[in-house]
């Protein structure tokens, strides 16, 4: 597994001035996945924690190889106190099957989900986050 920092960029307006967040690894719970920290992050704001775990399922033609990011933040009561019993959660996971597949498609695919979440076009310099995003997480779509 992959055992340097990764360096996300986020949208400065959101990471207080810092785009440039550091995942440093701080585990390996099995063979297949790694746990990393960001101990910069404003607790509460930006990601604290990102786990990636690959898996292969399925037997013959139908296996399928299943790779999962996922990032969380601590939940805050609303009185400021910050904690880890309800972590917020997103999950990207990528569900390919190892026959019948482009190998550009996983990728496509990626940057597709990513547009719409950005509500971004061909000519957008700037990402939307607020039409798409809003709208799905409002339940409006």
């Amino acid at each position: 597994m992959y055992a340097e920092p990764l360096v996300l960029d986020y949208d400065a307006s959101v990471a207080s001035g810092n785009s440039e967040q550091t995942y440093n690894l701080i585990s390996f719970p099995t063979g297949n996945s790694s746990v990393r920290k960001n101990a910069a992050a404003d607790t509460g704001v930006l990601p604290e924690v990102m786990k990636i775990s690959h898996q292969t399922v399925g037997k013959g033609t139908s296996m399928r190889d299943r790779h999962l990011v996922r990032f969380e933040v601590s939940s805050d009561d609303g009185d400021g106190n910050i904690g880890t019993t309800d972590p917020a959660v997103v999950y990207m996971v990528f569900d390919i099957p190892r026959s019948n597949c482009n190998g550009n498609t996983p990728t496509i695919l990626a940057r597709q989900l990513c547009g719409f979440l950005r509500d971004a076009d061909a000519d957008d310099t700037a990402p939307d986050y607020d039409t798409n995003l809003a709208k799905l997480l409002n339940g409006e779509m």
